[in-house]
Parts: structure tokens; C-alpha cells; sequence
């Protein structure tokens, strides 16, 4: 559907219809999906995009993508604690306590 609304209709996706794929794709698990596709957006993807796939990859354990969804997320919104939140419970989860801590100390320093 995503594609015909291209390819029939001629309709340019915006940055809403991005956000919607990727968070279908991200709550599906399908996050390499939703991954491939955020990296081929041709406009820049935003704190929804990346929230909807750090929170697909916290539903279905996939840390490997949730350190890149949230490397995003800090760098677009710093002051946000929720995405560091997020990450660093998902590091207690698996006992990745050098990781958690790193965060946590980060968090600290920046003052969120």
C-alpha cells in the first residue's frame, strides 16, 4: 500500500506517512524492516520515527536496534529522559549493568 500510494498515485510520502510504516513495521517486529526503511526516507526522520522504533524494539527485546534508535533520539532531543529511561531499563533487563551505568552517568552529566 505504502508503495502504490508512489508508484499509482504519485503522492510523495511525508514525514506522518513515514511514521505510521515505521511504527507498524516496529510494533509487527519487523525493526530491520522499519530500520532499512527510516534509512531510505528521502525527507529527515524525526523524534516520532525514532521513538516508534526504540518502542518497537523495547516491545519485542532487540537491543541491537534500540542503541541506534535512541543514539538518534539523543542527539535530536538531549534533554529528553525518557529515551535514556527507556535504553537504560532495557540494559538492567538483559544485566548489561557497564552499559546501564554509562548511561546513567551521561544522564547525570548532561542533567536529565
Amino acid at each position: 500500500m505504502f508503495l502504490s500510494m508512489t508508484d499509482d498515485y504519485s503522492i510523495l510520502p511525508e514525514v506522518g506517512h513515514y511514521g505510521c510504516m515505521v511504527d507498524l513495521l516496529s510494533k509487527a517486529g519487523l525493526l530491520k524492516d522499519a530500520l532499512e526503511l527510516i534509512r531510505s526516507m528521502k525527507v529527515e526522520p524525526n523524534n516520532i520515527i525514532w521513538g516508534a522504533l526504540l518502542g518497537g524494539c523495547k516491545l519485542h527485546k532487540n537491543l541491537e536496534i534500540a542503541q541506534v534508535a535512541a543514539k538518534e533520539l539523543m542527539a535530536l532531543e538531549p534533554n529528553n529522559n525518557g529515551h535514556y529511561n527507556l535504553l537504560v531499563n532495557m540494559y538492567a533487563e538483559v544485566n548489561r549493568w557497564g552499559e546501564f551505568g554509562k548511561i546513567r552517568a551521561a544522564m547525570t552529566n548532561i542533567g536529565v
